[in-house]
């Protein structure tokens, strides 16, 4: 299981998910299209979900909360324990050079010496040799998930899409993804309600009542979160409650997402089905609880400013309460996370939630490690911070850092230098590439394989989805 969150927007170059979270409000706010059916394969996964109805509230089956099946990365010490996918490669003939290989597959060579660590000099490469190509552009748009089978989902000018081995599948009009498991289940939200894509049909996950539903998350077990609005409210006055969908139900889980809902960064499901997330309590504090079979568990009060959640499948949950930030845990016990960029900053510290105990694991800085007790500063690739958005079961970590490269119209709150996704591994922070050598980047997920996704972006602010394929720990 790797685990991420997501990040508030800034100015200049907004992250990956904190796009999508803001979409979760403008998409819900388009109309109520009625979702069509057939979209899309997104491969082999069974039972599939029913197709669309006219009827949001109906009831309908859903995939089976079935066994967990083994996956990469999720054996003893977040060894392998399947195959995963085989990178794209190019094998050196006479002649080649790294730069040239570079060239021609229209990355930088900082993306090619990030993919292949036993490369000492960038000069010396000898025929015969396998060189890793990364990043790998998938189209315009913005990669946001990854799964253990190397399927991605992002989206593009309100349109979804799957990337799989080298096919990018179109899911449709008026459609956004946020997550993927590694049954090829798909979550989002199509017009105004949340939405299921498997097998090549998209499901409507219906509302709490309301007019407006989205979904946030998927566990292994395809049992889906997210917000809705609840049945007496109008689309320009929410109350939004979070939500757990299973068995074709889609259950209130008030006083989650009290009153604006869960989104990505507050909300979060483990494979268990746990869920925490934040929502105000009868007086209107913010809380955090955990919901655990139909059980709440206050775990207590937060301070004024937003706060940002995870939990693991050992049901350890770690909490800043402070923000813009971002922060992921996985089943090791270890934590990555960060503060973003922006001058929106709320004071804080980091909680660990485990056995019953709250831990406070010290104030949030910049991107951080938190392992074995010990928190460690991830550092930057040059700049002034550095923020982490995901990491998997071999504790690499993915995320975003400021360069020392002039950016060519830096934003009024950030930047003055380009943002450029890394991979940090071993104790080192590497720039994974872009597709070009004025670009920014950032990341957004990765797989218990080391393959991560995100975007890379011109100086027009055209975004391509990419694909890094890091190498492992």
């Amino acid at each position: 299981m790797k685990t991420r969150t997501g990040q508030r927007p800034r100015e200049g170059s907004s992250s990956t998910l904190a796009a999508l979270a803001t979409a979760f409000l403008l998409l819900g706010c388009a109309g109520s299209t009625t979702p069509s059916n057939g979209v899309a394969s997104i491969g082999p996964a069974t039972p599939p979900p029913a197709t669309s109805s006219a009827e949001p509230q109906t009831q309908r089956p859903s995939p089976t909360a079935a066994p967990l099946a083994s996956t990469p990365g999720s054996g003893p010490e977040g060894t392998a324990t399947s195959s995963c996918p085989v990178a794209v490669a190019h094998t050196v003939v006479p002649g080649d050079t790294l730069s040239g290989i570079a060239e021609r597959d229209g990355v930088t060579l900082q993306g090619l010496l990030a993919a292949n660590p036993q490369i000492r000099d960038p000069e010396l490469i000898h025929a015969g040799d396998r060189i890793t190509i990364s990043p790998i552009d998938l189209g315009p748009g913005t990669a946001v998930a990854i799964n253990n089978r190397g399927q991605v989902v992002g989206t593009d000018a309100g349109r979804a899409f799957l990337w799989q081995d080298g096919v990018r599948t179109d899911l449709g009009p008026d459609t956004f993804v946020v997550d993927i498991n590694d049954a090829g289940q798909a979550v989002g939200a199509h017009g105004a309600h949340a939405a299921l894509w498997q097998d090549g049909t998209m499901a409507d996950l219906g509302t709490l009542g309301g007019p407006l539903s989205a979904a946030t998350g998927i566990n292994e077990r395809g049992q889906v979160v997210g917000w809705s609005q609840v049945a007496g409210s109008a689309e320009d006055d929410p109350p939004r409650h979070a939500f757990l969908w299973q068995d074709g139900t889609m259950f209130d889980l008030a006083p989650l997402g009290r009153p604006y809902g869960g989104s990505r960064e507050s909300l979060a499901i483990n494979d268990l089905g746990q869920v925490v997330g934040t929502g105000a309590d009868d007086a209107g504090e913010q809380h955090v609880y955990l919901w655990d079979d139909g059980r709440l568990r206050d775990l207590g009060p937060l301070g004024p400013g937003p706060a940002f959640v995870a939990v693991n499948n050992r049901g350890e949950v770690v909490v800043v309460a402070a923000g813009p930030a971002a922060v992921a845990i996985n089943d090791r016990g270890e934590i990555a996370g960060g503060r973003t960029l922006s001058d929106l900053v709320w004071d804080g510290d980091i909680y660990l939630w485990r056995d019953g105990t709250s831990a406070d694991l010290g104030p949030l800085e910049g991107g951080f490690l938190w392992r074995d007790g010990r928190m460690t500063g991830l550092g930057s690739l040059g700049g002034r911070g550095s923020w982490a958005s995901a990491i998997n079961e071999r504790g690499q970590v993915v995320g975003e850092s400021l360069t020392d490269i002039p950016a060519p119209h830096p934003g009024e709150l950030c930047c003055s230098t380009l943002l450029h996704a890394f991979g940090w591994r071993d104790g080192a922070m590497v720039d994974l590439g872009t597709l070009g050598p004025l670009d920014g980047s950032d990341a957004a997920d990765i797989n218990d394989c080391g393959q991560a996704v995100g975007r890379t972006y011109d100086d027009a602010g055209d975004s391509h989805a990419v694909l890094w394929q890091t190498a492992p720990s």
